[in-house]
């Protein structure tokens, strides 16, 4: 890429300047295919300075690292929000189960607990290969009208 940098006028712009440069026809095609919105003026402007920022670090797999643990960090921070939230719903819904099943053994004898334990056992051995909530419910409605 040959450059012919000039300063042919000042912008009302800010700071900014205007420049001619030359660019092969492709090049010129290449960055009207990455503009995604952007002005073609600061579409150059980021390409530069990120360009930049490769060429002032000690080598460009630093640059390219940083820049990998960067975005790594936000998925992690954002997953585990996610995650807290799920743990925290199923908290909940765990808390609320364990007082129904609190209140109803209270009024069991000990043969029907463990009676209703081994039942359970037998339920999940059957079952553990269910593919969802939904489908062991099914079969665990299903058993119950059998028996």
């Amino acid at each position: 890429m040959s450059s012919k940098s000039q300063n042919t006028s000042k912008s009302t712009n800010g700071n900014k300047s205007k420049y001619a440069f030359w660019l092969r026809p492709e090049v010129n095609a290449l960055i009207d295919s990455h503009l995604n919105g952007d002005s073609r003026s600061d579409f150059v402007e980021q390409a530069v300075r990120h360009y930049c920022g490769v060429l002032d670090t000690k080598g460009s797999q630093n640059f390219l690292g940083d820049e990998i643990l960067r975005a790594m960090r936000t998925i992690i921070r954002d997953t585990e929000g996610r995650i807290f939230s799920h743990l925290r719903s199923m908290d909940i819904s765990q808390s609320m189960i364990a007082e129904l099943i609190a209140s109803y053994l209270q009024e069991m004898t000990p043969e029907e607990i463990a009676d209703t334990k081994k039942n359970a056992v037998r339920f999940v051995d059957n079952n553990f290969r269910a593919q969802s909530f939904v489908e062991a419910w099914r079969l665990y409605q299903n058993q119950d009208d059998e028996g």
